[in-house]
């Protein structure tokens, strides 16, 4: 064989090895992708220590929220130590000191924890544009998590899953919750006493509307155990604390309810009730609120009257003889009043019921 044919065939043979060691490196390549998951012009880097899916899951989420995918987003990393999720945010450094940044960044964990990581720690840590860790984030662990369109309730683990979504319901069904708000709570349990608190503006705007839910869910909820309202900003810190408020026995007859203190038997209590039902004064339609009480032997019925007619002249003149009825017919030979009252029952005025000394 001539030396040339010995160079081509030489030459032939170190392109054939150096093909298939490309091609080995580049099938390698194609079996073991990169840890990081573009979304849009951001990117979410991972670790070897987090699953693709998870790290998927997290990216998705913090994509719905806005934080990963635009132009003025930035990029994050996950790693995971033990049973201990780290991530990090690109956070400008100026928000270090920032109360409410870190507060938000504390809530913003616990939903992560409770929505992607099926409730396992994570520690956020403030960083800069190269993801270099400047500030951690240790969270407030608010608990579990319950959520109905736009809002959230967190509870502890003083409270029993039974009495979380017990507790929403009865949030849903008396106009708390609805597909309008977007409400962020906490449920607590100390000692003897349960512990609400929201940022609903309702209770904010009309602290009647605090004392009274208070009252109900006292009752109808939590067996008689205390329920203070605390009212807070939405980074659940106090701003009003509405104590536990208690009205007494209820009764109800569909929309309408009838509290009545323990200086009142069940006998007249359900008496009253059957005469304002006869009388049409609660009705299938209506959604009125009353409480019964005795005061220095005199009996006195307050009804919850719309702000706007408490000064109105046919208003107290229909009251008054509501009043004299009721004397008459629930309660006779004894002395009656009927009290115009607020959300929380409380007394706005009085009504002297015809013919009363």
């Amino acid at each position: 064989m001539s030396t040339l044919k010995v160079i081509r065939k030489s030459v032939l043979v170190y392109q054939l090895i150096t093909f298939a060691l490309i091609s080995a490196i580049l099938s390698g390549c194609s079996d073991s992708p990169k840890n990081e998951i573009s979304f849009g012009e951001t990117t979410l880097y991972f670790t070897k220590n987090v699953p693709r899916e998870e790290a998927k899951s997290l990216g998705d989420y913090l994509y719905e929220i806005g934080y990963l995918g635009t132009t003025s987003s930035a990029d994050a990393r996950l790693d995971k130590s033990k049973e201990k999720y780290i991530l990090n945010l690109n956070v400008m450094r100026e928000l270090e000191s920032n109360e409410d940044v870190i507060l938000d960044v504390g809530i913003l964990s616990n939903r992560i924890s409770q929505k992607v990581l099926k409730g396992a720690t994570l520690e956020i840590i403030l960083s800069d544009d190269n993801l270099t860790p400047y500030r951690t984030v240790i969270p407030p662990n608010l608990g579990k998590l319950i959520e109905s369109n736009n809002n959230e309730l967190f509870y502890t683990q003083t409270i029993s899953d039974e009495e979380s979504q017990k507790f929403v319901d009865y949030l849903k069904s008396n106009g708390i919750w609805t597909t309008a708000t977007a409400n962020l709570d906490q449920l607590d349990k100390e000692t003897e006493q349960y512990i609400y608190r929201t940022n609903n503006k309702i209770f904010e705007a009309d602290q009647s509307n605090a004392k009274m839910f208070s009252a109900l869910a006292s009752t109808k909820i939590f067996d008689g155990y205390d329920v203070t309202i605390e009212i807070t900003d939405k980074q659940l810190r106090p701003i009003i604390i509405v104590p536990s408020y208690y009205l007494g026995e209820l009764l109800e007859y569909e929309n309408n309810k009838l509290f009545h203190s323990e200086n009142i038997t069940d006998y007249q209590a359900n008496s009253l009730l059957d005469y304002l039902i006869a009388w049409n004064v609660f009705s299938t339609e209506s959604q009125k609120g009353g409480l019964l009480t005795i005061e220095k032997d005199e009996y006195i019925f307050k009804l919850i009257i719309d702000a706007n007619m408490h000064e109105n002249d046919e208003t107290r003149q229909t009251l008054a003889v509501l009043g004299n009825m009721i004397k008459e017919n629930v309660f006779p030979n004894q002395k009656v009043h009927v009290h115009i009252a607020n959300p929380a029952l409380e007394t706005v005025s009085v009504v002297i019921p015809i013919g009363s000394n």
